[in-house]
Order: C-alpha cells, then sequence, then structure tokens
C-alpha cells in the first residue's frame, strides 16, 4: 500500500494509520507510476479536473481503479479513460464523494496487517499531479 497527497497532514496520518514505510509516502501521484507494479488497485481522489492523468497511467499499468464521480469533466475524457481501461482488460468503478475522507484512507484496508487478503492498494488523494496542488480538506 502506498498513498500519494500534498496535504502534509493527510499524509502523516495515512501513514501512522496503516504504518507505512517513508518508501510508501508521496507527496505526488506521478513518482508511485515508475515504481514496480506493487498493487492491486488505486482510488483516485484528485479534484475532478485532474483524474485523467492518473488514470490512464495507472490503467497502462494494468491498475484496477476506483475513481470518485465525475470520472472526468468532460466526455472526451471520459471516453479515453474507459479506452484505457477496456485496452488493459480493466473497468474503471466511479464512486460518490472520496475526497477528504478518512476512509478514502482505509476504504483498501490494511493488507500488511491483513492475513485474509492478498490485496494492496495505492492511495491518490488531492494532488493534481505532477506537482500541482490539491483539494481541500474537508475534514
Amino acid at each position: 500500500m502506498a498513498v500519494a497527497d500534498p496535504r502534509p497532514a493527510k499524509r502523516a496520518f495515512i501513514k501512522q494509520f496503516h504504518k507505512l514505510s517513508d518508501s510508501d509516502v508521496y507527496e505526488d501521484w506521478a513518482p508511485l507510476t515508475t515504481k514496480p507494479k506493487f498493487a492491486d488497485a488505486v482510488i483516485i481522489a484528485t479534484p475532478d479536473i485532474h483524474h485523467k492523468a492518473p488514470a490512464l497511467a495507472f490503467a497502462k499499468l494494468g491498475y484496477h481503479i476506483l475513481l470518485e464521480k465525475p470520472m472526468a469533466v468532460s466526455q472526451h475524457d471520459c471516453n479515453e479513460i474507459v479506452k484505457a481501461a477496456s485496452d488493459a482488460k480493466l473497468a474503471p468503478v466511479v464512486n460518490e464523494g472520496l475526497t477528504g475522507t478518512t476512509t478514502t484512507a482505509t476504504a483498501a484496508g490494511d493488507s500488511k496487517d491483513s492475513s485474509s487478503s492478498d490485496s494492496k492498494t495505492a492511495g491518490s488523494g488531492g494532488s493534481g499531479g505532477s506537482g500541482s496542488g490539491g483539494g481541500s480538506d474537508s475534514k
């Protein structure tokens, strides 16, 4: 499991809650795409306008994707995400209301402590990607 979030307090909370090492905590989602595949899925809870880039990048790498609603801000971007997922034989899942919630961090479960599942998840919340700022903190 890893987390990417531009908000230091959120990163620190998730790091402590899931007992992550420093190497699993990022300010931005983009560096996660350069690592060998380490999870089954990603949760993308970036600001709406920034859903497309991480969705395309992680689909290309074969990660299952949970996007918060809306999938993207234009029909064209939605079509690109669906095509990338389809090409990778994945189905993007869209859910409502992930940004800023504690459950975003815990939705995947803590695979380090779970003996009943080998599923691992990388979270990508708040960051617009490639160094841009992120969403508001609602909690």
